[in-house]
């Protein structure tokens, strides 16, 4: 006596059941290496125009650097995201995405990043006096909590025709070392 395939499939439950538990299993997989993939390399927030990196909710220190209005050949400005275990530098000119470079960074050095960013939470912001085209730059710290970002720290610091303010830079001058920016901001 022969039987059908249906028979066949039919007789043996236990297979079906490891089967789709296997299936599951892949699937799931997939969505979580998926997401540790988007999470690290192409999230993208806009908090303020520069905000790109760790999710909603976790805390980061972000600078920014924007180049004085030069022609795109030469216009090179940046954003440095700072958080727990990454650092990500983007550098554009007028919008276009030149460099796109994350580095890890161990706990300690971004413990020294966030507490020297938090430093400036009383700085002044300093504007310009009706000046246009210099450069300027811009440090904020974000500290997520269960209803999203809080921004706690926010500097803009514009350079175009005056000489004061905080030195913003330092909040991020142990991170920025580990990026050549002299190679990355090159015209040319």
């Amino acid at each position: 006596m022969t039987t059908s395939n249906t028979e066949h499939r039919s007789a043996h439950p236990r297979r079906r059941v490891i089967m789709l538990v296997a299936l599951a299993a892949v699937v799931a997989t997939a969505g979580v290496v998926a997401y540790v993939a988007d999470r690290n390399s192409s999230e993208t927030t806009d908090h303020g125009g520069g905000w790109i990196g760790p999710v909603e909710g976790d805390e980061g220190v972000v600078y920014e650097f924007h180049d004085a209005s030069v022609a795109p050949d030469y216009h090179r400005s940046y954003t440095l995201t700072v958080w727990k275990g990454s650092a990500r530098l983007v550098v554009d000119s007028y919008g276009d995405v030149i460099h796109d470079m994350t580095k890890r960074i161990d706990d300690a050095l971004w413990q020294r990043t966030l507490t020297l960013a938090m430093e400036f939470a009383d700085a002044d912001s300093v504007t310009n006096d009706g000046c246009s085209g210099g450069t300027s730059e811009e440090l904020t710290v974000f500290v997520g909590d269960e209803d999203g970002d809080e921004d706690v720290v926010h500097v803009f610091i514009d350079h175009c025709d005056t000489n004061g303010g905080a030195n913003i830079m330092e909040a991020v001058g142990e991170v920025l070392p580990l990026f050549d920016l002299d190679t990355l901001l090159a015209t040319g």
